[in-house]
């Protein structure tokens, strides 16, 4: 069956997973083009090539030059996916701690300050070292991340933040969490959840970037409650969410917006690809309706 839909998959290249979305779309022939945005122009005058298309699922790399774009699209009515609002609020990973807290879900004692001296009392909030620090605007891959131990590793890696510019001049922290190990890695759709894996280390921290062991993690109902609560919070959309398991439950670490999720689909034989467009086109059909 061909849907009557057309969708453009904005990209900075095409990477395994947008490949999987590809090869999924002709299996199920919904209408899918890839659209470098790194090759288009963005424009009033421009805008007409982009009509045909009745929604855009964004899978940009840079997250930078993707805000641009989604900005773009916002202010001509198209429907995007993840929508502006939901993707500047999981790249901001204060925004979402913020978020998450004032909606009562569990997760990491956290903080920001400025200067070293407010670095220093807001760890004693904390409980003390270790503490986590990390850029404000999320990073893929665990990168930029800092465990500071003691004042010594503060000043250490304050003076490293004051060199990188004003981008790392805001200092957010997180209560280190004693994780057994592992962390737990779970994709959800408007809060329903269908897929996690574990991630397993050695290193503190577990993304499989980085060498973590993957194995599949079964979907309880304390794994499907937490995730419903996080995604109200913040907004529906694809998401995938970072879970620490704790002597007093889950918590929710971070929540990822344009999540990769090739291997996950290798763990765990779940059709990752088939929900993303499940939803692309349940979302053209809600924005129709709304016309």
């Amino acid at each position: 069956m061909t849907s009557q839909y057309k969708i453009g998959l904005l990209h900075t290249g095409i990477r395994e997973d947008e490949r999987m979305i590809l090869d999924q779309s002709k299996a199920r022939g919904v209408a899918i083009e890839p659209i470098d945005i790194r090759s288009t122009i963005f424009s009033p005058q421009s805008f007409a090539q982009f009509q045909p298309y009745d929604l855009f699922l964004q899978r940009c790399a840079s997250g930078a030059k993707a805000d641009q774009v989604l900005r773009y699209f916002t202010e001509y009515g198209k429907p995007i996916v993840n929508n502006l609002e939901l993707s500047e609020l999981c790249k901001n990973k204060y925004a979402t701690s913020l978020r998450l807290a004032r909606a009562g879900v569990p997760t990491p004692d956290f903080a920001l300050a400025f200067t070293e001296d407010k670095v220093l009392e807001a760890i004693d909030q904390l409980g003390g070292f270790p503490v986590v620090i990390k850029p404000v605007a999320g990073t893929s891959w665990g990168r930029l991340m800092g465990k500071l131990t003691d004042v010594h590793a503060v000043e250490m890696i304050l003076e490293h933040k004051e060199a990188l510019g004003v981008n790392h001049q805001s200092f957010y922290l997180q209560k280190f969490i004693d994780k057994p190990g592992r962390d737990i890695r779970v994709y959800t759709v408007n809060g329903q959840t269908y897929a996690g894996i574990y991630r397993s280390a050695a290193h503190w921290i577990t993304n499989t970037a980085r060498g973590a062991e993957a194995v599949p993690c079964p979907i309880t109902k304390e794994i499907s409650e937490i995730c419903a609560a996080a995604q109200q919070a913040v907004g529906n959309g694809l998401l995938a969410l970072d879970l620490f398991e704790t002597a007093d439950g889950l918590m929710v670490n971070e929540i990822n917006h344009t999540m990769e999720f090739k291997n996950v689909v290798k763990i765990t034989g779940i059709d990752i690809p088939g929900k993303i467009l499940d939803y692309c086109l349940e979302e053209i059909k809600n924005h129709e309706s709304t016309k």
